[in-house]
């Protein structure tokens, strides 16, 4: 059926995710990612040193339950360059937390730093006034006059959904052994989430808008077109058959023009097709259906394969028999009766009685699955679906309340290309429609 397209020669539009101007991936944003009107969250921060982020990490995991907003979009520490935290006056030590007199002796630490840096410049300055300037000899000598500075991070806590008022915030670490207070405690808005399609430039600007830094590991919808190969040889000549057992199906009452084929990309075998039959039984779908005939083939390649496998195994204990009478020279009445196999032949009977009915395959089919034909294909573990039109008011796949191909709660995803070019299949499914539906 053609050969696999090389992805590198791909003509692919990243922003509206359109490959070679024919196929458009399915995602949960569309057109482009709205950076400037993202939806938020409010979310509390505190400001501690750099030195006890380790150690304090630990204590937000003990404290603080699970947040009822995802925040794993965002990072948890940034370096703090927050004028309006008092962070200056407030200090962390290990093992003290915020104590008056660890507050003390660290006042007299800085002193006597202070002092110490006053005598070394004024040191430092007589040995250089005592240097010859042309002696080879005589040594760069380092002032330290500069005090070393600490490094603070801005940590994120948790949403405000979790917590609504700062005081229980301070309250839930008032016993920790790194308590916080108001002067370090702050509420700002966060986005919510990220849209799918982002690049390190639309990260960049998020970052700037909001002051704090996301976590990115890539546009993941790039990634995912960049891996997938399209033999549009293939995809082409489905769609024709679809589109012509459609227009067979016009003259037949009893059923609706909705197609499916599966197809099987390994062996490049078509497996099944089939028709909708929902005025027959309102749950034969036309996917529905056709993910039955798969489970048909299914069994019934099984059954030959079991029965082909005892068949071998008598042909072999016959010719153990023949072996044996020829080299012991007895009659068959005293041949051992060797023992079947029987342990491979259900091994066999039950190998992939586990495995899913359409795993990997890929589904064709001429309009946007419904709920239900989208949660069974789901069910199948499906590697990929093509289709044509979508239904917008019955569709689960393309419609802005489902999605169900990509549901963040449901243990499989699979992608979804949409056949959107003008001069093939789009116009005379659309006319199908306009006939039957008219």
């Amino acid at each position: 059926m053609g050969k696999k397209d090389t992805n590198s020669s791909y003509n692919i539009d990243y922003k509206n995710f359109i490959i070679e101007n024919k196929l458009k991936q399915i995602n949960l944003i569309d057109n482009g990612p709205d950076i400037e009107n993202l939806p938020t969250i409010e979310a509390w921060i505190c400001v501690i040193p750099a030195s006890i982020s380790s150690e304090f990490l630990r204590e937000i995991k003990i404290l603080i339950p699970t947040d009822p907003d995802d925040l794993n979009h965002l990072k948890r520490f940034q370096i703090s360059n927050d004028q309006s935290l008092d962070i200056e006056d407030t200090f962390y030590e290990l093992n003290n937390g915020n104590s008056e007199e660890n507050q003390d002796n660290q006042d007299n630490q800085e002193n006597q730093e202070n002092q110490e840096n006053q005598e070394n410049k004024k040191n430092n300055e007589k040995d250089i006034n005592n240097t010859k300037p042309n002696d080879k000899k005589s040594k760069k000598v380092k002032i330290k006059n500069k005090k070393n500075k600490k490094v603070f991070l801005s940590v994120l806590l948790c949403s405000k959904q979790l917590f609504t008022k700062g005081r229980d915030v301070i309250d839930l670490f008032s016993n920790s052994k790194y308590p916080i207070n108001e002067k370090t405690l702050k509420l700002i808005k966060l986005p919510k989430f990220l849209p799918a399609n982002l690049d390190i430039d639309d990260i960049k600007r998020i970052n700037e808008k909001y002051n704090w830094m996301i976590s990115w590991k890539g546009n993941p919808i790039k990634q995912v077109i960049n891996t997938e190969n399209f033999d549009f040889y293939t995809i082409e000549m489905i769609f024709e058959q679809i589109l012509a057992y459609c227009q067979r199906q016009l003259n037949d009452k009893n059923e609706l023009p909705i197609v499916t084929i599966i197809y099987d990309p390994v062996n490049n075998e078509l497996l099944a097709e089939s028709f909708d039959t929902r005025f027959q039984n309102p749950l034969k779908h036309s996917i529905i259906n056709c993910i039955e005939k798969v489970g048909q083939i299914k069994r019934l390649r099984k059954k030959t394969e079991i029965a082909l496998q005892k068949y071998q195994q008598e042909i072999e204990l016959d010719q153990i028999k023949l072996d044996q009478i020829k080299s012991n020279q007895i009659g068959p009445d005293q041949v051992d009766e060797p023992t079947k196999d029987e342990a491979s032949i259900t091994n066999l009977k039950n190998k992939s009685n586990d495995d899913y009915l359409c795993l990997n395959y890929h589904v064709f089919t001429s309009h946007e699955p419904c709920s239900y034909c989208s949660m069974a294909l789901i069910h199948s573990r499906i590697g990929r679906l093509y289709y044509v039109k979508d239904m917008n008011k019955t569709g689960g796949i393309n419609n802005k309340h489902y999605h169900i191909h990509q549901h963040q709660q449901l243990n499989w995803r699979f992608p979804v290309y949409k056949w959107i070019h003008p001069d093939k299949f789009v116009a005379e499914i659309s006319d199908i429609d306009e006939n039957v539906f008219a």
